[in-house]
Parts: C-alpha cells; structure tokens; sequence
C-alpha cells in the first residue's frame, strides 16, 4: 500500500475506533512527503486518509485505505 511507504506529518483527527473486536477504522489529516531516487521531493498538502484495520492472527493489518487529497507540488532535486 502507497502510503505506508511515505513519512506522514499527520494529526489524528480521531483515535482508532473499535466496530467489533477485530474491527477498527481510524482517519487523520495532514501533509505527506516522499522522495523519489531521482531527489526529486513530492508534498502533498492536505491530504485526508481513512483506513480500516482487521486483527488477523493476533495482529493488525490495513484491509482497505483511501485518501483525498487537493493536489501535489514537486520540487525537482537540486532545486529551492
């Protein structure tokens, strides 16, 4: 999944919210920032995620995530 390979400056906007004992969903707005191998730098600012979290085997995973965002500014490497 995209954005778990992406540092986040996010703020939670709720804590995580049980629906059933393995069941939960959780939503934060924020800014996000990646690096390409080319240096070139990505922000997306802001950027809205939901994702919904299932208990398997004893640990949490991501079963579903979607994010909304108003657009993106890249700032080639090199670059200021």
């Amino acid at each position: 999944m995209f954005f778990h390979l992406c540092r986040r400056n996010r703020r939670l906007q709720n804590p995580p919210l049980p629906l059933l004992k393995d069941l939960a969903i959780t939503t934060w707005v924020g800014k996000m920032e990646y690096v390409a191998k080319s240096g070139d730098k990505t922000t997306t600012d802001p950027i809205a995620y939901t994702g919904v979290f299932k208990k398997i085997d004893g640990q949490w995973k991501v079963i579903y995530e979607h994010a909304s965002a108003r657009g993106e500014v890249t700032e080639k490497a090199g670059k200021k």
